[in-house]
C-alpha cells in the first residue's frame, strides 16, 4: 500500500489522501459506513465510506479522518469481525488486541504464554489473525462482557494460537509448526518459520501460508496439520 487509498471500478478511480501511513499500511477494513486502516506504527484511522455510492462520492472528503487511536507499535495486521463490532490488531512485540470500534477501546488484550523451559520469555510477533466462524453468537459472555469471540493467530515464529475470550487471555490451544511433519522432510528454512497469512475455512479448519510460499491446512480440533496444498513459486 502507498500513501493513498483508491476505489477502482471499471474506469472510475477515486482517491482519498487523508490517511497518514507511518511504516506502511497494514490493512483496510470497511464497517458501518466507515473505512478503517492502520499503519505499521499502530495509528488506526477511519474515514466515512460508502461502497455503494455512484460516481466519485464513496469517500466523504469534507469530513476527512473522523477517528484515530493507537494500537501500539510495530503492527503487522488488522482484521475486522464480520459478526461483532470488533477490530483485531497485532504485530511484533504487540500481542493480539480486540478493539470496540464504537468506543475505540481495547476490550481484550492477549497475554503471552508462560516462559519456556529456560525461563525465558517467548517472543511475540503476530503476523495475521482471523475470527473463528460462528463466534459472537454463543450464550456465554466474553471477558469484556460482550459477545464471545474466538480468534486464531499465526506468528513469525511458526506458532498458530487459538484464543477464546470467554475463557482466558492466554491462548487455549497452541501449535508449533517449526518442526518437520515427518522425519523425511529435513529441517525447515528460517523463512518457513515466518507465517504471514491465515484464513478460516470452516468451524474447524484454517489455511496458513508462510514466506516460502507453502500453504497448508490446520485442524483446530487437534491443532495438527490436516494437509498441504500444491506449492507455489515464490510467496
Amino acid at each position: 500500500f502507498g500513501t493513498k487509498t483508491e476505489v477502482i471500478e471499471d474506469s472510475l478511480i477515486e482517491t482519498f489522501d487523508g490517511f497518514k501511513f507511518d511504516d506502511g499500511c497494514k490493512g483496510l477494513e470497511a464497517h458501518d459506513g466507515h473505512l478503517f486502516t492502520c499503519s505499521g506504527a499502530g495509528n488506526v484511522q477511519a474515514c466515512k465510506f460508502d461502497p455503494r455510492a455512484v460516481g466519485k462520492k464513496a469517500f466523504d472528503k469534507d469530513a476527512g479522518v473522523v477517528a484515530t487511536w493507537s494500537a501500539g507499535e510495530h503492527v503487522s495486521r488488522i482484521r475486522r469481525s464480520t459478526v461483532t463490532n470488533l477490530l483485531a490488531t497485532g504485530g511484533k512485540n504487540n500481542d493480539l488486541k480486540l478493539w470496540d470500534i464504537a468506543t475505540q477501546q481495547a476490550v481484550f488484550k492477549a497475554r503471552n504464554v508462560p516462559h519456556d523451559f529456560l525461563d525465558m520469555e517467548v517472543p511475540v510477533w503476530v503476523t495475521d489473525m482471523c475470527f473463528f466462524p460462528g463466534s459472537g453468537s454463543g450464550p456465554a459472555k466474553s471477558l469484556s462482557g460482550g459477545a464471545p469471540e474466538k480468534v486464531v493467530t499465526c506468528t513469525a515464529y511458526s506458532y498458530v494460537r487459538l484464543y477464546d475470550t470467554r475463557v482466558q487471555r492466554r491462548p487455549v490451544q497452541t501449535a508449533d509448526f517449526s518442526k518437520p511433519a515427518n522425519k523425511n522432510e529435513g529441517r525447515h528454512s528460517a523463512a518457513s518459520y515466518h507465517m504471514n497469512c491465515i484464513v478460516a475455512v470452516d468451524d474447524n479448519h484454517v489455511v496458513v501460508s508462510n514466506n516460502t510460499g507453502e500453504v497448508f491446512q490446520i485442524d483446530l480440533r487437534t491443532m495438527a496439520l490436516a494437509g498441504r496444498y500444491k506449492p507455489f513459486a515464490g510467496s
